[in-house]
């Protein structure tokens, strides 16, 4: 029930004889009894006593199936709510459906309103509906019956590195995490950020005591030269680098990839040329895609990894160098939505930009066509009445 109200009475001689007579009284509450206040009357024998007034407030909010996002390692689909869930539905693999052939698993409840479905592998770009149902709130509203989301799984994606994290993992140093059991398979939880910073995904706070983060991105230098990397890292971190190419196949096994910078002290900032957690010089090539991996490890208090770099010849000192700029890097994450970004009137002729894999044209907002051979900007000579979308 919403809410209960309860009234009871014992008489003196109730009381004597060790025995409770009681009457109550149970409304049920509606969504249209928020607001409404009530008294609770006591009476024992001829005395009687009145409760303070209380307001009854019901929760009649329906819940909604608010997002679903995939995952940078193809085998995950997290799913948000509008509010507060009850976590044992939550949890029930039995809840939730999946097209396109996809099996789950098992489920992770990360918090009270977001949940991690395992599934089995996505294919990379793939369209996928989850729906879900038979999930309440912590009032017993439930979600609507079949409410669905569409996720794509991931590609790659210019400015998006991945992030992993394993949570619950003692010990402030990267050994801790590289030899704990659950490493690297059994992460907790996965997100697409823009930088090697942690700071834009994880809040530096106290209490992300104890868990472990690795980073992963192919890194495209601009311009040719010899770079130095700069690693900042609360408590402990290891920056590897493939000065080859862009293959991770060795890139986590110490016995055969060097970090190439290590900070083993915590909360302090990037360190001028000379300190262990500042690479010697490494060559690399303009367009060359190069893979790149920073492990971390919080113990406790405050945290965070950043990664910088610096071509050498530059005298920007460390203390002023930022994280390495985010159009650098490319990872698996989500498809960008396509959108039509600008319109304008051009010599006579409609100009359309648009992003995504094609544009599309109707007369009447019913039957669509692709404008086949397009390619944004878009240019058309304007003729009656056209309507255009994007799409991926």
């Amino acid at each position: 029930l919403p809410g209960t109200i309860r009234m009871m009475r014992w008489t003196a001689g109730d009381r004597a004889a060790g025995t409770n007579q009681a009457s109550y009284t149970t409304p049920i509450l509606a969504v249209g009894d928020d607001g409404t206040r009530f008294r609770c009357a006591l009476a024992s024998g001829p005395d009687h006593a009145s409760s303070g007034e209380a307001t009854i407030n019901v929760d009649g909010t329906i819940p909604t199936l608010t997002g679903a996002t995939g995952s940078i390692n193809f085998n995950s689909v997290y799913l948000t709510f509008s509010e507060p869930m009850n976590l044992d539905q939550l949890a029930d693999a039995n809840n939730y459906g999946l097209s396109g052939g996809l099996l789950i698993n098992s489920t992770l409840v990360l918090d009270s309103s977001t949940v991690r479905l395992l599934t089995t592998e996505q294919a990379s770009g793939a369209k996928y509906t989850v729906t879900a149902h038979d999930i309440g709130d912590l009032a017993g509203n439930q979600v609507p019956a079949n409410s669905s989301k569409d996720f794509y799984a991931f590609s790659v994606v210019k400015g998006t590195v991945g992030l992993e994290i394993w949570k619950n993992i003692g010990g402030g140093a990267v050994n801790d995490l590289r030899s704990n059991a659950r490493y690297p398979a059994d992460l907790d939880f996965d997100v697409v950020t823009a930088a090697l910073d942690s700071l834009l995904a994880i809040p530096a706070v106290p209490d992300n005591n104890t868990y472990g983060g690795r980073f992963r991105a192919w890194l495209t230098p601009a311009e040719s030269g010899e770079y130095e990397f700069f690693l900042s890292a609360d408590d402990t971190a290891e920056l590897r680098l493939n000065p080859v190419d862009d293959s991770f196949a060795e890139i986590d096994d110490p016995n055969l990839n060097t970090p190439i910078a290590v900070d083993a002290t915590a909360g302090d900032g990037f360190q001028e040329t000379g300190s262990g957690s500042t690479s010697q010089p490494i060559p690399l090539e303009a367009g060359q895609k190069y893979a790149i991996q920073a492990i971390w490890k919080e113990g406790n208090g405050t945290d965070y990894l950043r990664v910088a770099w610096r071509l050498v010849g530059d005298l920007t000192p460390a203390a002023e160098l930022l994280p390495i700029p985010s159009e650098l890097f490319s990872y698996y994450g989500p498809p960008s939505l396509p959108k039509i970004t600008k319109v304008s009137l051009e010599g006579g002729k409609v100009i359309i930009e648009w992003s995504g894999a094609a544009l599309q044209s109707s007369g009447d907002l019913k039957i669509w066509k692709d404008e086949l051979g397009a390619t944004s900007p878009f240019s058309t000579t304007p003729s009656g009445h056209k309507f255009y979308r994007a799409k991926n």
